[in-house]
C-alpha cells in the first residue's frame, strides 16, 4: 500500500477531484447548427501530426486559446485538417485559419465510440476540414519545433530502412507516431489485447529511461547527474513524442524516481503513481473518465496492490537448471494476473476481453525490449553504416512478423473474444471490494481460497 503522507495527500485530492468530476461532467457544446459552414479561427499550435486519410497524408494542427473573431473561448481547443499543399506552421505560432466545421459524432447505440465525449474530456470541441492558413505570426517555440523536426527526421530513417507496415509499427512503437499506420493492422492489435505496446507507457519510458540512466552510470557519470539528465532526458522525449495521459504518468512517476536517487530516498511506486494522478487530474478533472487514464492507472495500482496478493505462495522454480520452467511460471503467473486487473476495464469501456491476450503478453512483453533496442541501434547504425544495419532490419521485421502471425492465428481459434457487455456499477464495486478482501486478508488465505474470490468476483462482474 501507499506508504508515505505525500502518497496519502495526493490520493486524498484525487478522491476529491473524482467527486468534482462526479458533478460537473463534460459540457455539451452545440456546434451542430454551424456544421458545414465555413469558419474562420484564431489559435496556437500545440501539437501536429500527418494521418493517412483516403491513402493520402494529410496534416492535422491542433490550435489551443482559439478564438473566433472577437470572441474569445477560453481554454477551447479544435483540430485542423489542412488541405493538401498547404504549409506546416511551426509549434508554438499562433495563426489564422479557415476551414469547414465539422462536429464530432456521439454514440448512438450502447458499446458505440462516443468521439464527443472522448475530445470534450481533451478540451477539443470541434474539428475544420479543408483548412487553409490565412496567416501566421513568426513567433515560435523553438524547443517544440526542434524536437518535431527531430521526431520528422527520425521516422524517416525508420522508413528508410523498413517495409512500409513495420516502419510504421516502429514510428508508433519507439515515437508514438501512429498515424501512418494502417488501420486493419492497428484493428488487430487492439482486438488482441497488445495495443498497448504502440501507446507511449510505462514500458517504454521505464526501458529508454533506465536504459540512459544505466548507460550514463557504465560511462563514468556520478550518480545524482545521470539521474538528472535521465529525468530531462525523458521529459525531451515526452514533449516529443507528445503528452499522453500514459505519457506523463511514465514520465512523472520516472523522474520520482530519479527524484529519490538525487534525495537518496527510496522510491515507492504507489506513491508515485498517486502524485501523477494529483498532476493530470489538476489539469483536467474529466479524465477520471477517459479509458487511458483508467487503464494507466489502474494497471499500475493492480501491479502494486492486487498482483503480489494474488501471487504470493505460487511455486516457482528456483533450481539450477529449471530457469526457463521458472521464467515461464513467472510469466504466465503475471500474465494472467494482469487479465485479472484489466477485465473489468475492458469490459465497461470495450464489452469484451481478448481472452487469447494473456498468452500473447507473455510472448510479447519479454521480446519489446529487444525490438526497441534494435530500434534505437538500427537509427544510430543507419546515420554511420548503412550496410551494417541489414541484420537489424532483419531482427525487427523477424519479431514484428511473429507477432502479427501469432494475432492472426488467435483470430482464427475458437473463443478468441469474451463478450460479456458493459457491467453495472454495483457489479465493478462489488468486484473491488472482493479484491480488497484478498489484498486485506491474503497472508491469512490459502492460494486456492485467493483464487476461488476471484472467479467468484469475475462471474458476479459478467452476469
Amino acid at each position: 500500500m501507499i506508504k508515505r503522507p505525500l502518497g496519502f495527500l495526493c490520493l486524498a485530492m484525487v478522491a476529491m477531484l473524482y467527486l468534482f468530476a462526479r458533478k460537473n461532467p463534460a459540457p455539451r457544446l452545440e456546434y451542430d447548427l454551424s456544421q458545414g459552414k465555413s469558419f474562420t479561427v484564431v489559435g496556437k499550435v500545440y501539437r501536429k501530426e500527418a494521418v493517412i486519410q483516403r491513402d493520402y497524408p494529410v496534416s492535422v494542427l491542433y490550435l489551443k486559446n482559439v478564438q473566433d473573431g472577437d470572441t474569445a473561448h477560453g481554454d477551447t481547443k479544435i483540430i485542423c485538417y489542412l488541405k493538401a499543399g498547404q504549409p506546416e506552421p511551426e509549434l508554438g505560432s499562433c495563426i489564422k485559419v479557415k476551414g469547414k466545421l465539422k462536429t464530432f459524432e456521439r454514440a448512438s447505440n450502447p458499446g458505440q465510440f462516443d468521439a464527443c465525449s472522448y475530445y470534450q474530456i481533451s478540451g477539443i470541441s470541434y474539428r475544420l476540414n479543408q483548412a487553409e492558413i490565412l496567416a501566421k505570426t513568426t513567433e515560435y517555440n523553438h524547443l517544440a519545433q526542434s524536437l518535431y523536426l527531430l521526431r520528422s527526421f527520425l521516422a524517416e530513417q525508420l522508413e528508410s530502412n523498413l517495409p512500409e507496415k513495420e516502419a510504421a509499427v516502429m514510428c508508433a512503437i519507439l515515437l508514438g507516431e501512429k498515424g501512418s499506420m494502417d488501420k486493419e493492422l492497428k484493428n488487430l492489435y487492439q482486438q488482441n489485447g497488445i495495443a498497448h505496446i504502440l501507446a507511449i507507457s510505462g514500458l517504454h519510458v521505464s526501458l529508454l529511461g533506465m536504459g540512459f540512466y544505466q548507460f550514463l552510470r557504465k560511462c563514468g557519470v556520478p550518480m545524482k547527474a545521470a539521474a538528472v539528465c535521465s529525468a530531462l532526458g525523458m521529459a525531451l522525449y515526452g514533449m516529443m513524442v507528445g503528452f499522453s495521459v500514459s505519457a506523463v504518468r511514465a514520465i512523472l512517476m520516472f523522474a520520482i524516481l530519479m527524484l529519490a536517487i538525487v534525495c537518496e530516498r527510496t522510491y515507492d511506486m504507489l506513491t508515485a503513481a498517486a502524485v501523477a494522478a494529483a498532476f493530470v487530474l489538476l489539469e483536467q478533472p474529466l479524465y477520471f473518465y477517459h479509458s487511458g487514464f483508467i487503464f494507466s492507472f489502474g494497471c499500475v495500482a493492480g501491479i502494486g496492490i492486487l498482483l503480489p496478493a494474488l501471487t504470493e505462495g505460487i511455486p516457482q522454480y528456483r533450481e539450477k537448471g529449471k530457469r526457463w520452467e521458472s521464467q515461464l511460471v513467472k510469466g504466465l503467473v503475471g500474465s494472467v494476473g494482469m487479465a485479472v486487473i484489466t477485465l473489468p476495464m475492458n469490459l465497461w469501456f470495450y464489452y469484451q476481453f481478448p481472452v487469447y491476450s494473456i498468452l500473447l503478453n507473455m510472448m510479447v512483453i519479454p521480446l519489446m525490449s529487444l525490438l526497441m533496442l534494435a530500434g534505437l541501434i538500427l537509427i544510430a547504425i543507419q546515420l554511420l553504416n548503412p550496410m551494417a544495419a541489414v541484420p537489424l532490419v532483419f531482427l525487427i521485421r523477424g519479431i514484428l512478423r511473429l507477432y502479427e502471425f501469432a494475432m492472426q492465428l488467435c483470430n482464427y481459434l475458437p473463443g478468441r473474444l469474451f463478450i460479456a457487455g458493459q457491467p453495472k456499477e454495483w457489479q465493478i464495486m462489488i468486484y473491488i471490494l472482493l479484491m480488497i478482501a484478498i489484498v486485506v486478508l491474503g497472508k491469512r488465505m490459502k492460494l486456492l481460497c485467493r483464487w476461488g474470490i476471484v472467479a467468484v468476483a469475475m462471474l458476479l462482474l459478467c452476469i
